[in-house]
Order: C-alpha cells, then sequence, then structure tokens
C-alpha cells in the first residue's frame, strides 16, 4: 500500500541542498523514472527523514548526471527496508528535479 496520493513529485534545489522526496515501501520491481536539470543529483534510500539518520552499510547512491533522464527499479537501491527517498544536489548553483513512480 502506497503512501502517497501522487507518482510524480519535482522540487527546485538550492546549491549542496538535500530533501526527501517521498516515504515509501519499495518493491524490488517498482520503476523509477528520474530526470535531473541543471545540476548532477544523487538519490538513495536512508532510515529515516533527518540527514542525521541511519544510513546504509554500504550506502547505495543513484548518480545522475545533469539534463539527464533514466529508468531504474527499486532493487538498484539495494536493501529496501529503507524507504525515506532522499535527493541532493551535486553542485553549488541551484537546480531541480522530476521523480516519477511508474
Amino acid at each position: 500500500m502506497a503512501l502517497f496520493t501522487t507518482s510524480k513529485f519535482t522540487g527546485a534545489l538550492d546549491g549542496n541542498e538535500k530533501e526527501v522526496i517521498i516515504e515509501h515501501t519499495f518493491a524490488p520491481t517498482d520503476e523509477l523514472r528520474i530526470e535531473s536539470g541543471n545540476t548532477k543529483i544523487s538519490l538513495a534510500l536512508m532510515a529515516s527523514d533527518s540527514p542525521d539518520g541511519k544510513v546504509p552499510d554500504p550506502p547505495v547512491i543513484i548518480n545522475v548526471a545533469a539534463h539527464t533522464k533514466q529508468v531504474i527499479t527499486a532493487s538498484k537501491f539495494g536493501n529496501l527496508q529503507y524507504t525515506f527517498l532522499w535527493v541532493v544536489n551535486n553542485e553549488a548553483t541551484g537546480g531541480n528535479y522530476k521523480v516519477s513512480l511508474l
């Protein structure tokens, strides 16, 4: 059962900013379409919505180059017991993203 009412998530990030996109229990076969804006972004599943929360060991980070669209399966994140999907802007300038659950 999903904890959201939409399957598309968009946002703008300041330089080097990170934020939670969604809390969701992913199945290994769930697909995500990731679109980066003008900056490189990274996505990861974490145990909490706090930046100081537990980090998976080893952490699995999905890097997406600027101006890129790609589709991944949730299994790429490794251990799916973590339910908070974080996005990070890896550059000093502001950027944006779109993540869609397919």
